[in-house]
C-alpha cells in the first residue's frame, strides 16, 4: 500500500461511535454494521484525522508493543477491508492532514506504558440489515421526510 495515501470516511451515510476499546460502524447504504476493537478503534481515530499511512504506522508502533512490519501488514489488511466494505476511501496526502503538532503527542505516547498489539479485525453483521434499509430515511429526497424521492420539490422550498 502506498504510504503517502490518506483515508477518509466514504460518505455521510456512515455512522460511527467509539466505546472505550470498541468501535461500532453503521453503513446506512447497505444496512450492515461493523465492530472492531482496540487497535481498530485507534486506527479509525487516525483515519478521522486524515493522516498518511506512514504516519499511522508510526503512531501505532509508538502506542503498542509490536513489530512494525507486523503493524504495517495488519494495517494494510484492515484498511483494504474497510475500503472493500465501502466505509473509507483513499486520497492523496494533503497539507491539511493532521500531522502538525503530532510530535508532542508522540512524545507522550512513548513515555507511557505501551499496550499489547492485536491485529485489527473488522466484524460484519447483517442481522438487522432489513430493518436499517426499511427506515423511511432511505426513501426521501434532499428535503427529508415527508418528501419521497419521486416527489417534486414544492415551490415554497425553492426559494
Amino acid at each position: 500500500m502506498d504510504k503517502s495515501l490518506c483515508f477518509k470516511i466514504a460518505n455521510q451515510k456512515i455512522a460511527h461511535e467509539s466505546f472505550e476499546d470498541e468501535l461500532i460502524l453503521v453503513n446506512f447504504d447497505t444496512g450492515a454494521y461493523y465492530s472492531t476493537g482496540k487497535a481498530g478503534s485507534y486506527i479509525w481515530s487516525l483515519i478521522n484525522r486524515n493522516v498518511p499511512v506512514a504516519f499511522m504506522i508510526k503512531k501505532i508502533c509508538a502506542r503498542y508493543e509490536a513489530n512494525c512490519d507486523e503493524v504495517e501488514k495488519s494495517l494494510d489488511v484492515f484498511l483494504t477491508e474497510l475500503q472493500k466494505e465501502g466505509l473509507i476511501v483513499s486520497e492523496t496526502a494533503n497539507r491539511g492532514s493532521d500531522v502538525e503538532g503530532a510530535g508532542e503527542e508522540a512524545k507522550t505516547e512513548r513515555t507511557t506504558e505501551k499496550f499489547g498489539f492485536e491485529a485489527p479485525i473488522l466484524q460484519k453483521y447483517t442481522d438487522i440489515q432489513e430493518l436499517l434499509l426499511v427506515d423511511p430515511i432511505h426513501g426521501v429526497n434532499e428535503l427529508g421526510w415527508p418528501y419521497k424521492k419521486s416527489d417534486t420539490v414544492p415551490d415554497s422550498q425553492n426559494t
